[in-house]
């Protein structure tokens, strides 16, 4: 696991669009003042989110609370996979972001309840303790998944990433045994994320403000109102 002073953290930018062709969108990039390209084979990405039975982090999100966090399990590919599952700690303050990884070497069982998949997550080697006993605090909440296009700048200094056919289910209420997605093909998300701010950064975020949205909410907070 790799930890970082506030110094290091990332910053990202996000932009909510609304019926937006992607191609158009790709194009957009090529030309901007980043001269973005793809980088990364376009995939797709699930997540489980994890809150208290008060929904405090979701609630610290609402509220627009400057420092907050949000914990998630992640995967790619196939959502019933649950391969190479990777256990995400992230902390937001502003615009800058850190992130603490753990990679689940143990295999996570499907369960109607999620006690197996919880107990195993928990019981984790990969964890440490303060993890732990972080995680002992909270349950699953919410699901998504979407698919995800990486562009990158022909600096490298500069990365975006662009989600699409975004997709949620309930957990508290629900199961992963039987799942209830809400689609939103109509939605597309744009996040920016650079380490430091110049003047291509300024001016691409010029372009993208003139047509889009920015936005703080998160998918997770978002996902949850729906």
């Amino acid at each position: 696991m790799k930890r970082n002073n506030f110094n290091e953290y990332r910053n990202e930018i996000k932009y909510f669009l609304y019926g937006t062709n992607r191609k158009a969108l790709f194009i957009q990039y090529k030309l901007s003042s980043l001269l973005l390209s793809k980088s990364y084979p376009d995939r797709w990405v699930n997540n489980i989110y994890f809150d208290n039975i008060n929904l405090d982090l979701f609630n610290q999100s609402i509220e627009g609370i400057s420092k907050r966090s949000k914990v998630r399990l992640r995967w790619y590919g196939d959502f019933h996979s649950l391969k190479d599952p990777v256990l995400e700690i992230k902390s937001k303050s502003g615009h800058k972001n850190i992130k603490s990884s753990f990679v689940i070497k143990d295999k996570l069982i499907y369960d109607k309840n999620f006690s197996k998949l919880y107990n195993i997550l928990i019981n984790s080697k990969s964890l440490s303790d303060k993890f732990r006993y972080l995680l002992r605090e909270l349950r699953p909440v919410l699901a998504n998944r979407y698919f995800r296009t990486y562009h990158s700048s022909e600096n490298k200094k500069y990365r975006v990433t662009t989600d699409n056919f975004l997709n949620f289910t309930n957990l508290i209420t629900g199961s992963l045994t039987s799942l209830h997605w809400k689609k939103l093909n109509y939605v597309s998300i744009i996040e920016l994320k650079f380490n430091k701010s110049d003047d291509h950064i300024v001016n691409f975020m010029t372009e993208i403000r003139s047509r889009y949205r920015m936005s703080q909410i998160s998918k997770y907070t978002y996902g949850l109102q729906l």
